[in-house]
């Protein structure tokens, strides 16, 4: 009725199977904080990097002439605005709205709150640096020279 212990049985024993699900275990504890670590420092470049380009358009609206636009940063919510004035009351109006990723800020309160230039693309209130982290420690700054108005994105090693 029962065979047993046949010389050509193929298959797993039950001690192999867990020995090697314990391997597994393993493997995901060592991965998966690296994982969440290096989610977040992309998280992190990618902001930068959006808030930049976001400059440059605002920069390079306000050279082309047709409509004054300016950044507006929320530091306590941690979102900018892209703001442009409107009519012959230059009332103005929220473009857009745009939020940090879970777990980036806005680090500095002294940072200038609102970026615009003029026509010739030169900031208006002159350079500015704005830096930005996330909750790993990791840090990014966009940085706005005085004179010409040229943004960069640099990745602070410390």
């Amino acid at each position: 009725m029962f065979k047993k212990n046949l010389p050509n049985q193929k298959g797993f024993t039950l001690l192999e199977t867990l020995i090697v699900l314990a391997i597994i275990a393993l493997l995901v504890s060592i991965t998966v904080p690296t994982l969440s670590r290096t989610l977040a420092k992309q998280s992190l470049a990618s902001f930068a990097h959006q808030l930049a380009g976001d400059i440059r358009y605002v920069r390079q609206r306000n050279i082309n002439g047709d409509i004054h636009t300016e950044l507006k940063l929320q530091i306590t919510t941690n979102e900018y605005l892209l703001v442009e004035s409107v009519g012959s009351a230059k009332s103005t109006v929220v473009v857009e709205r745009k939020r940090a990723p879970a777990g980036v800020s806005f680090p500095h309160n002294e940072i200038r709150k609102t970026i615009s230039f003029s026509g010739i693309g030169a900031p208006n209130e002159g350079g500015t640096t704005i830096h930005i982290t996330n909750t790993h420690g990791d840090k990014y700054r966009v940085t706005i020279t005085p004179a010409t108005g040229r943004v960069q994105v640099f990745r602070n090693q410390e």
